[in-house]
Order: C-alpha cells, then structure tokens, then sequence
C-alpha cells in the first residue's frame, strides 16, 4: 500500500464510473488524488490517511485530528464533532458509526429509524449503536418508547 505515496500509474477500476465523476466535476482527474492529499498532509503537518486495499475495494481512513477539524470548520464553516468526542470511540467504532457520525455533522437530532436507514441493520443493532453513542458522551436520549430521539450533547 506504501507504492499509493509513490510515483505510479493509476487505471481507474470503473472507467466509465471514473469519467462520471469527471464530468460531474466531483474529481479533476484519477492519478492526481493521493498527491494532492500528500501535499496538503505535508503542508498542515498532519498525520498521513491509512490506507487499506483489498478484494473489496480500497478504504482511506483520516483519523480525527485538530488540522483536519480545523480544515473542514475553513472549508465549510462549522465545526464537527470534538476529537475528544470521537477519541472515546475506538477505530473499529468509528468505522461502523461512520454514517451516523456523519449524520450527527449536519443535524443535532437522530431517531432509531434514521439510523437503521443510515446503518441499513437490524432495530436491536441500531439500538446498540445508538446506545454506545449515549454511553461516550456523543447523544443523550430525549423522551421514551417509540416516541424517543437522540439529541447531540
């Protein structure tokens, strides 16, 4: 995985998907990714996105870190949840709660049926995620039975 840092030829995987993403102006152009990346890491001395390729394709994780807060409250205005939030989550946590997590960065408020629609798992899965989010500090439970909401703290 260390060769993504390195000079090397990229041959998008879908290149009908990657000329999609092109014209939508979503991407300028594949081969340039990990090197914008790199520069931006290198320039707010921030930690390097771990990387893991595999049959199923390729997950970039960018660990919470104060440069990265502070480049995305420039980008677009706001802050997202505290590293100290997310810190009391484990790696593996905040990989499976990405959805939600990502849900909580634009609405203060979630249900059990959004995130079963966001997570696409099981009531008691949800209810055990949601749970998890309650007990770090993240949500605090509003109201009771099926009228109850998760409100960010």
């Amino acid at each position: 995985m260390d060769e993504i840092y390195k000079k090397h030829s990229s041959i998008p995987c879908n290149p009908k998907l990657a000329d999609v993403f092109y014209k939508a102006g979503e991407i300028e152009s594949w081969g340039r990714g990990f090197d914008k990346v790199m520069e931006v890491c290198k320039k707010e001395n921030a930690p390097y996105p771990e990387m893991d390729a595999n049959s199923r394709g390729v997950m970039v994780l960018c660990k919470p870190c104060e440069q990265y807060n502070k480049l995305f409250i420039e980008k677009y205005g706001k802050d997202t949840l505290s590293n100290m939030q997310l810190e009391k989550l484990s790696q593996e946590e905040q990989v499976r709660l990405a959805a939600i997590l990502k849900y909580l960065d634009d609405n203060s408020i979630i249900t059990n049926a959004i995130g079963r629609d966001l997570l696409g798992k099981l009531v008691a899965t949800t209810k055990r995620y949601i749970k998890t989010l309650c007990e770090v500090g993240i949500l605090e439970q509003k109201g009771a039975g099926r009228s109850s909401y998760y409100e960010q703290k």
